[in-house]
């Protein structure tokens, strides 16, 4: 294992969330554990699937805690752990465990270790979105489709794919009754600049001022207030955002598929 970006042979403190855990021999696992300083970082876990273990709560999926790891040239290994905060609340609704798996195979595949998640501007990261986003979706009534699309367009942005939402990219005009969203460029155009441009070969959404407000919102509010709006729209604004995201990290995930495949009564 490389444990880059930590020195061998001592004990260091984190705090992360567990996204992910592999079962090995009788008691022991590995975990993957998102944290702000060194994007998703996989542990191994001594007799945490005991159920005496000390730190078994801590391991679980999706909690948060401080861990305290010894390094050493092979691997990390959990010494000892701190709960912080276990999301419990999303055993009961499986539409909501599933998007959560979704949400935890995405950030797997685009935040790997060594990647610094403090360098975007805003002082924000992907650990405090996908915190943020468990604690909506653990809600009872929690609106899973509006949570999803949150997600996936501000993780694109911090993922370096901030769309360009300010005004259509030719003529500047803030707002028309609609503009087209071409998610290739992340640029909108207003209806005349667009056929000006001859674009009608692009991939593209037409937006309503809702959609588009609403679309701003999620790109440029603080994190802490992006899941705070109530929208009609949830199927499309779901449409879009997972378009765009898909686009640009260039893949499909299983755990969507099996998100899609849950009845919305379930």
């Amino acid at each position: 294992m490389c444990n880059w970006g930590f020195r061998v042979n001592r004990l260091i403190t984190i705090n992360g969330l567990v996204i992910g855990a592999r079962a090995v021999g009788d008691a022991d696992c590995y975990l993957d554990i998102l944290t702000a300083e060194y994007g998703v970082i996989e542990v191994f876990a001594h007799a945490v699937r005991k159920l005496n273990s000390k730190n078994a709560g801590s391991t679980q999926l999706f909690s948060y805690a401080e861990f305290c790891l010894k390094i050493s040239k092979a691997r990390r290994t959990i010494n000892s752990t701190i709960p912080k905060y276990n999301f419990h609340g999303l055993s009961r609704d499986i539409r909501a465990l599933s998007l959560a798996a979704y949400f935890a195979e995405v950030v797997k595949h685009t935040t790997p270790e060594h990647l610094d998640v403090r360098v975007y501007n805003t002082g924000e990261n992907v650990l405090n979105l996908f915190l943020i986003a468990l604690y909506e979706l653990q809600k009872p009534t929690a609106q899973i489709l509006q949570i999803k699309a949150v997600f996936e367009f501000r993780l694109a942005s911090l993922l370096g794919f901030m769309p360009d939402l300010r005004a259509c990219e030719v003529c500047a005009v803030y707002e028309t009754k609609s503009q087209y969203f071409l998610p290739e460029s992340g640029n909108i155009y207003c209806e005349d600049c667009y056929v000006e441009r001859d674009l009608y070969a692009k991939p593209a959404f037409l937006l309503d001022k809702t959609m588009l407000y609403t679309l701003r919102f999620i790109t440029y509010s603080q994190l802490k207030k992006i899941f705070k709006f109530s929208l009609n729209q949830q199927k499309e604004l779901s449409v879009i955002s997972e378009n765009y995201l898909l686009l640009h990290v260039d893949r499909n995930f299983k755990t969507l598929d099996y998100f899609k495949g849950v009845p919305e009564n379930e």
